[in-house]
């Protein structure tokens, strides 16, 4: 399903695919009686699909040994950059379900290569189509290949990935569908994350006598006011939402925010600035 969906996102991607799916079973006859003119002898077989089962065993290796980089690369980013953990879990799924299709059409493929050269001498009724099917089965597992090398070096994947977890709304973001310009939103985060910084400080003196040059990211600082409970859970999941939704608005590049998370955002920001004033912290 992910692969149709795939093609359907592509200008005409549904048309040419039946156009396509229309001209194979309209020239199927004349194809197969092609077939029977050129690959009527016991070798032309042979060598056609050991060649075939061969080139694609060793582009679909290739893809793999590219993925399993991709993926290190991936996890490297993501160990200097925490905000990308949303964005980086959502495509990694998405790759899964891309190499799984794909790895089973290439099983297939060869299987059925296979399957052809050690029948290649029997005479049966069908035989041609069959081969049809098995050259068509081969051409899909290399296409197939191509859009997944595609979808990896696709410079908006972050942009889509992001704005597709936002629009499927099942991170529990508070989207009211209004929309407002992300610079504000940037700016009110960052006077949250001043305040969650400044309200953490103050109850890790200790900690930051000894590491002078200490630095938690504001996931790490709302974690530990909660340990600490110095914040309930309710204000924690809270600004972890607004967290979340701003690692995808910046990393996604989406130029506007919805007002529901800026409501929320401002939300936090005046209740971790009446938190301070009941502590006698200075904002």
């Amino acid at each position: 399903m992910h692969w149709l969906r795939k093609i359907g996102s592509y200008p005409l991607g549904w048309l040419g695919l039946l156009l396509l799916l229309a001209v194979v079973a309209f020239l199927e006859k004349y194809v197969t009686d092609y077939l029977r003119t050129h690959y009527s002898t016991c070798d032309s077989l042979f060598w056609f699909f050991s060649s075939s089962a061969q080139s694609i065993a060793t582009f679909v290796a290739f893809l793999l040994t590219g993925y399993s980089l991709l993926l290190s690369i991936m996890d490297r980013l993501e160990e200097k950059d925490e905000t990308l953990e949303d964005i980086h879990h959502n495509l990694k799924l998405s790759y899964y379900q891309e190499v799984r299709i794909l790895l089973i059409l290439t099983g297939a493929a060869i299987v059925c290569s296979l399957g052809m050269i050690f029948s290649h001498e029997a005479n049966f009724s069908g035989k041609y189509q069959i081969i049809l099917a098995v050259i068509l089965l081969n051409a899909s597992t290399v296409f197939f290949g191509i859009l997944f090398v595609l979808d990896i070096i696709d410079p908006a994947k972050y942009r889509r990935m992001a704005q597709q977890i936002i629009d499927a709304k099942a991170d529990g973001f508070t989207i009211t569908g209004k929309m407002v310009n992300r610079v504000d939103f940037f700016v009110g985060f960052l006077e949250l994350e001043k305040k969650v910084r400044t309200l953490w400080e103050s109850h890790n003196e200790k900690t930051l006598e000894t590491r002078s040059k200490a630095f938690s990211s504001f996931k790490e600082m709302c974690d530990s006011l909660l340990y600490q409970q110095q914040i309930d859970k309710d204000l924690h999941n809270k600004m972890i939402e607004v967290s979340r939704y701003r690692n995808l608005v910046f990393h996604g590049r989406i130029e506007e925010v919805d007002i529901g998370m800026m409501n929320l955002l401002e939300e936090c920001v005046k209740m971790i600035t009446e938190l301070s004033k009941q502590r006698g912290i200075e904002m």
